[in-house]
C-alpha cells in the first residue's frame, strides 16, 4: 500500500505523462486534420461541383448525430480518473460495462428517431431548397451517416475509458493514423470519381471504423479484467451514468447549436449559395478550437484527477500554465485570420462557391478568439464535475443560437451567422467563468484547510 506522499507522487507522475503524451499526439494527429481542411476539402470544393453543398451539409450532420451517444463518453472518464492512480479491478468493470449498456441504449433511441424523422421529411424539407437537386445522394448520406454514428458512439466508449486512465495519447496515435488514410483516399475518390458520399465516407467514415483498434487493445492488452459484459451491469451505476449523460448531452448541445448547428441554420434560411462560405468559416473555427482542445482536452481528465485528490498545488500552477497557452494561441489564430483569411480562401477555395470579404474575415478572427475562452473554462467545468452548470449553460446556448440566430441570418446573412455565435459563446464566457471561479476558490480553501489540520 502507498503512503500518502506516495500516492500523491504517483498520480502526479501519470498526469504529467498523460498531458504530455497527449499533447504529442494531439499535435501530430492535428497536423493530419489541418491537412484535411487545407488539402482534402478545397480539392472537393473544386471537383464536386454542385455537389460540394451537399458535401458541406453532410460533414456537418455529422457532428449533429455525434449527439446520439448522450454525453457517455465524458461520463465514463470522470468516473475512471481516480483509479488511473488508485486501481479497483472490480469497480472499474462495473462502471465500463454500464457505460456500453447507456451506450447502446441512448444510441438506439435517438438513431431510431433519426431514421423516422428521414423516411418522413424530405431532404430540402430538413436543409433548405439549396439541396433539392441533389436530394437522392443527400438522403443517402444522410442514412450512411446513420449507420457510422452508431459505430461511433459504440467505439467511443473505449476512446474515452482510455481517457479517464489517463492514456488519451493512445486512442490518439490510432485517430492520427486514420486521419493519414483519409487523406490520400479522399484525394483519389476526388480525381477518380468524384462524389459527396464518397469524400464524406473517406474523411469521416475511416476515422470512425478505426476506432475498433481502441477496443482490441483495451479489452486484449492493457486492462483485460474489463468485461464487456451486461451481466455485470450495475443498475445504480448506469443510472448514475445516465443522469450525467442527460447533464452532458445539454452540454453538447449548446455547443452543437454554437458551431455546427448554426450552419445548417445558413442552410435552411440564408441566402443562396452561403451554406458553402458558412461552412468554410465554420471549418476554420472548428480547426483553430481542436488547438484549443488539444491543450484543454488533453488536461481535464488530469484536472479531475487532481481536483478528487484536492492536488491544490498541481491545479494552480496548471490553470495558470492552461490559460497562458490558450491565450497565445488564440490571439496568434484571430490576427491570422482577421489579417490573412481573404487571400488564403482565395487561394485555396477557386471554385467560386466560397466566397469571404474582408469585414467577415475580421469578424471570423474575433469569434475564434472568444473560442479559447469557451473551450478552457468549458473543459475545466467538468474537472470540477460543474455538470449542472455545464447543462444550464448548454441550454442557453441552445436559445440564444436558435432564438437569435434565424433573424440574425435572416437579415444578416453570414454576419448574422457570427453575431449569433458570439451571443451564446459570450454567455458561456460570462456565466461558465463565475462558476468556475467560486470552484477554484472552494477548492483552494479546503486544501489550506486540510493542511493547516495537517500541522496541527
Amino acid at each position: 500500500m502507498l503512503d500518502g506522499a506516495d500516492s500523491v507522487g504517483l498520480a502526479r507522475g501519470k498526469r504529467a505523462k498523460n498531458i504530455r503524451l497527449s499533447i504529442l499526439t494531439s499535435i501530430f494527429s492535428k497536423v493530419f486534420g489541418v491537412g484535411i481542411q487545407f488539402l482534402a476539402l478545397p480539392f472537393a470544393e473544386r471537383t464536386l461541383g454542385g455537389g460540394f453543398q451537399v458535401f458541406a451539409v453532410l460533414a456537418v450532420l455529422g457532428s449533429v448525430l455525434g449527439l446520439a451517444n448522450l454525453g457517455h463518453g465524458p461520463g465514463i472518464t470522470m468516473k475512471l480518473t481516480k483509479y488511473a492512480s488508485h486501481p479497483d479491478e472490480q469497480e472499474e468493470s462495473t462502471w465500463f460495462a454500464s457505460a456500453l449498456f447507456v451506450s447502446l441504449v441512448s444510441t438506439t433511441i435517438i438513431i431510431s428517431i433519426a431514421a423516422v424523422v428521414g423516411l418522413i421529411y424530405p431532404m430540402q424539407a430538413l436543409f433548405g431548397e439549396t439541396i433539392a437537386p441533389y436530394s437522392a445522394q443527400m438522403r443517402f448520406g444522410y442514412y450512411m451517416f446513420i449507420v457510422l454514428v452508431a459505430f461511433q458512439n459504440f467505439l467511443s466508449t473505449f476512446t474515452f475509458a482510455y481517457e479517464g486512465y489517463l492514456e488519451a495519447y493512445k486512442p490518439r496515435l490510432v485517430a492520427m493514423i486514420a486521419y493519414g488514410l483519409s487523406i490520400p483516399v479522399s484525394l483519389a475518390i476526388c480525381y477518380w470519381n468524384p462524389n459527396a458520399i464518397g469524400v464524406i465516407f473517406a474523411l469521416h467514415g475511416i476515422p470512425i471504423l478505426m476506432q475498433s483498434v481502441n477496443m482490441y487493445r483495451l479489452l486484449k492488452k492493457d486492462r483485460t479484467y474489463l468485461k464487456p459484459s451486461f451481466s455485470i451491469v450495475d443498475k445504480q451505476k448506469a443510472k448514475n451514468l445516465f443522469s450525467s449523460n442527460l447533464l452532458f448531452t445539454l452540454t453538447s448541445s449548446g455547443n452543437i447549436l454554437t458551431r455546427q448547428g448554426v450552419v445548417l441554420i445558413v442552410a435552411k434560411f440564408g441566402p443562396v449559395g452561403s451554406p458553402a462560405t458558412g461552412a468554410m468559416m465554420l471549418t476554420w473555427f472548428l480547426l483553430t478550437e481542436t488547438l484549443y482542445a488539444m491543450l484543454a482536452g488533453s488536461t481535464w481528465p488530469s484536472f479531475s484527477n487532481a481536483v478528487k485528490t484536492n492536488d491544490w498545488p498541481w491545479i494552480k500552477h496548471g490553470i495558470i500554465k492552461l490559460g497562458s497557452a490558450l491565450l497565445f494561441i488564440a490571439t496568434c489564430a484571430g490576427l491570422t485570420v482577421a489579417f490573412a483569411g481573404v487571400p488564403v480562401a482565395e487561394f485555396l477555395y477557386t471554385g467560386k462557391q466560397v466566397v469571404i470579404t474582408q469585414p467577415l474575415a475580421a469578424y471570423l478572427g474575433f469569434v475564434i478568439f472568444l473560442g479559447a475562452f469557451e473551450v478552457g473554462i468549458s473543459q475545466l467545468l467538468y474537472a470540477y464535475d460543474q455538470l449542472k452548470t455545464s447543462a444550464t449553460l448548454g441550454v442557453l446556448q441552445a436559445i440564444i443560437v436558435i432564438s437569435v440566430g434565424i433573424p440574425l441570418i435572416k437579415a444578416n446573412g453570414l454576419v448574422g451567422m457570427l453575431q449569433a455565435m458570439t451571443a451564446s459563446l459570450g454567455a458561456m464566457i460570462l456565466m461558465g467563468g463565475f462558476v468556475l471561479g467560486k470552484a477554484i476558490l472552494a477548492g483552494r480553501a479546503e486544501f489550506k484547510s486540510e493542511l493547516l489540520v495537517s500541522k496541527i
